[in-house]
């Protein structure tokens, strides 16, 4: 409810009263807090969260379980989508992945919880594209915009898929069937990096405001703990 008045505040704000203007900071978080530090656990930049600018309050829950599904099912086109560029032929064996890929007991959980935690799921087959794309000199821009999409949806997310990307990279380079030598492989690396980062500058309208929020955040007292960023090598 409160992210379809505010995507409509802005949209009010520029083709009605002709004003660039996006509120930041709203007193009616607690105290009186930045917006987008607030709200970027819950997927404020995840483009399927535009989607509550056409729901009024009575029909948000209607709207909000349409988003939902339609992350799955958009989900499911990525997957499909990877399988076709890497020229799978057998349509019901894609398909049958397809389903296997959505309906894990992973996504059924989040129906009914945070929806925002469904975010890898269309954007992971995007990226490992991209970067095959790249690889084989094709156009880059699947790739760079699909960081940049990331990166705004959410940080946490953001990071996780990077280093599930890049591990896909060290394999694909080193040990596929278009396996490169050192320096080669090098300079790809260098390629995919340089376009990481152009993706990512795209997105720090978001990205930062967020990463500094989370660096100083006192509430969770998370370095105390030490929390790492990565996995544990025993994990």
């Amino acid at each position: 409810i409160y992210c379809g008045q505010y995507l409509r505040g802005i949209i009010r704000n520029i083709f009605v009263r002709h004003q660039f203007f996006i509120p930041q900071f709203d007193i009616n978080f607690g105290e009186g807090a930045d917006i987008i530090q607030t709200l970027c656990l819950y997927g404020i930049g995840d483009p399927f969260s535009y989607i509550s600018a056409f729901a009024t309050k009575k029909y948000s829950s209607i709207v909000f379980a349409f988003s939902t599904l339609l992350r799955l099912y958009f989900s499911g086109i990525a997957f499909i989508y990877m399988c076709r560029y890497f020229h799978h032929k057998k349509q019901l064996s894609i398909l049958a992945g397809a389903f296997c890929y959505c309906f894990v007991p992973y996504t059924t959980w989040q129906l009914t919880d945070q929806t925002c935690f469904l975010i890898p799921f269309y954007f992971f087959p995007l990226f490992i594209v991209g970067v095959n794309k790249i690889l084989n000199n094709e156009s880059p821009w699947l790739y760079v915009f699909t960081v940049f999409f990331a990166a705004t949806s959410h940080f946490y997310f953001f990071y996780m898929l990077v280093i599930l990307t890049a591990a896909y990279c060290i394999i694909y380079l080193f040990y596929g069937e278009d396996k490169r030598g050192f320096k080669e492989a090098l300079t790809e690396t260098a390629k995919l990096l340089g376009l990481g980062v152009l993706g990512t500058m795209m997105a720090m309208f978001i990205l930062l405001p967020v990463g500094l929020a989370f660096l100083s955040n006192p509430r969770a007292g998370i370095f105390e703990h030490g929390l790492s960023l990565i996995y544990e090598p025993g994990y």
